[in-house]
């Protein structure tokens, strides 16, 4: 049993707004996409035979999370088996959640026991985003062989908006103005000149802009090509601290090192990680006899995933894989990076992983960097991947 459906393949679409990640993938006859799926089934042939099925139903999930869950777990047993371990993945049961667990041994050894955790949006930020989706959607299914038109909000729904109603507006003013937009464009007219679609609605202000004429034989009339979301400022070191506390008691009392694997579904950094393990940074500045002083000294809140209240906390955790914004297109671009509890009551030996590590400099006390292999060197991937291949990266074409 393959992962990917054995059908003919024409749909070139990029990947709209609301689609399935699996839906995509296995639509889509463009190279870059044939060349993931090929990894893909790679990694699936390797997983365990027993657990396939299960896997394939989450992977086929129409919800991001449990997609990108699924995901997750065979990018670390792949990863897990490249790197010449066994690995154990339990049996599902109907009580188990989305995320699995691995035992890792070396050679008949046990290496160590790691739990895999996505660290994705509030669902505040989800419920906008699927307001947001809705009426992407709807407006683009209205035809529009001439216009092309990009899709902004301002502010944030209040409730579900009424995306029918606002698809019918945006069709009859359409109508009324095409001619108008096509005839400025071929003028050149710029694009702040240009008459654009806008509507308020559920607290929330949409704009349909006008960005460029369709060729005659665009085989797409969908409106929308283009749509900038709200940007928000990530708060990743909060959501990580969390989600790394649900997994640290997972297994009670331990024996052998115990990782916790965190893929971060927003940008996520060197800054926001220790805050997230060791506490917030933050600067203090203080004063004398003679005046303020022109320094600052550099503390942690005690609110760490590693360091709180009384000090060293979670020290069963011995070590923390983290890699941001992984996607099935993004492997190669995305490094992922262990980072050791200096604290830990069972430590993983730092040449057990071969990724780049961060490892607590006693005397200094921050973390120096030891780095590692690549992804693309793990997993034999050539540069630009999926957008090259091995012929294409040395100059063969395709």
């Amino acid at each position: 049993m393959g992962l990917f459906s054995d059908i003919e393949r024409t749909v070139t679409d990029g990947r709209s707004v609301g689609e399935a990640v699996w839906a995509v993938l296995d639509r889509s006859p463009r190279p870059e996409f044939s060349r993931v799926r090929t990894v893909l089934e790679e990694w699936f042939g390797a997983y365990p035979r027993a657990e396939r099925e299960q896997l394939r139903r989450r992977l086929k999930s129409r919800r991001d999370h449990n997609f990108n869950s699924a995901f997750f777990e065979l990018y670390l047993h792949a990863f897990l088996m490249r790197e010449g371990f066994e690995v154990e993945v339990p049996r599902s049961t109907r009580k188990c959640k989305t995320i699995y667990d691995f035992t890792v041994r070396r050679e008949g050894e046990l290496a160590f026991k790691l739990e895999a955790k996505c660290v994705e949006p509030e669902k505040e930020h989800s419920s906008q985003d699927r307001y947001f989706r809705q009426v992407h959607n709807a407006l683009q299914d209205v035809d529009s062989p001439s216009l092309a038109f990009g899709l902004t909000v301002e502010g944030q729904f209040a409730v579900q908006p009424p995306y029918r109603k606002i698809a019918r507006e945006f069709g009859s003013w359409l109508r009324e103005s095409t001619s108008s937009v096509v005839a400025l464009l071929k003028e050149g007219r710029g694009h702040s000149k240009l008459p654009f679609f806008q509507t308020e609605e559920a607290g929330a202000l949409l704009r349909a802009t006008p960005i460029y004429l369709r060729s005659p034989d665009c085989e797409s009339n969908n409106s929308i090509v283009i749509w900038f979301p709200v940007l928000r400022w990530p708060q990743t070191d909060r959501k990580l601290r969390k989600g790394l506390k649900n997994k640290a008691s997972k297994y009670g009392k331990m024996s052998v090192p115990y990782v916790v694997a965190a893929s971060v579904g927003e940008i996520c950094d060197d800054v926001g990680i220790q805050n997230a393990l060791l506490g917030d940074e933050g600067f203090m500045f203080g004063g004398g006899p003679a005046g303020p002083q022109t320094g600052a000294v550099a503390y942690r809140e005690r609110n760490g995933f590693w360091w709180g209240p009384d000090g060293a906390q979670n020290t069963r955790v011995s070590a923390v894989f983290i890699v941001s914004e992984l996607f099935p297109w993004s492997v190669s671009a995305q490094e992922p990076v262990v980072y050791h509890n200096p604290w830990a009551q069972n430590p993983l030996p730092i040449e057990t992983l071969r990724f780049t590590q961060k490892v607590a400099d006693p005397v200094s006390g921050k973390f120096m960097t030891r780095e590692g292999i690549s992804v693309s060197e793990l997993f034999g991937l050539p540069k630009g991947w999926p957008r090259t291949d091995a012929a294409m990266d040395q100059g063969h074409g395709e």
